[in-house]
């Protein structure tokens, strides 16, 4: 792999990683905000710079491969190693972006899990109070007992 080429490559992983945090930023919001018909637009989004940022890393490791080194972050090092301290900068600023991203992604899978415990939580609530709620008897009239119970004196 060129240098070039590979700056060319690192350049793209670098815009990439930016579009998935902005994405992951707006994605954020709209959870905070409780704005669940927003979220998914950005998914499809983040689907769509996931998928092109493979292909960038499978690219990068076959270009890698070609010169008889592993792929990913060993491969990179190694040939990085050589390289200008320009590209080596390159890739600490990818390997940075990497980890914004992740732990934005890590934030927001927290939110999801907050929200959808309290969403279980009120369903449980709604769902207890619907058993315990109103019931029709035997006479067509409402009754706040459940089926066969009894008030205390009645035979």
């Amino acid at each position: 792999m060129s240098a070039e080429a590979l700056a060319q490559t690192l350049d793209d992983e670098v815009r990439l990683v930016a579009a998935l945090i902005d994405a992951l930023e707006r994605e954020r919001k709209v959870l905070l905000d409780g704005k669940a018909e927003a979220l998914s637009p950005l998914v499809a989004e983040k689907e769509a710079l996931i998928l092109r940022w493979r292909e960038l890393a499978q690219a990068r490791d076959r270009a890698l491969a070609r010169q008889g080194l592993p792929g990913g972050k060993p491969g990179m090092h190694a040939w990085l190693a050589q390289a200008p301290e320009a590209l080596q900068r390159q890739w600490r600023q990818v390997l940075g972006a990497i980890e914004r991203a992740q732990e934005l992604n890590r934030l927001n899978g927290e939110l999801i899990a907050l929200q959808l415990a309290h969403h279980r939580n009120a369903l449980a609530s709604l769902t207890q109070a619907q058993n315990v709620g109103l019931l029709y008897g035997p006479d067509g009239e409402a009754s706040a007992h459940g089926p066969g119970s009894r008030r205390l004196g009645e035979a």
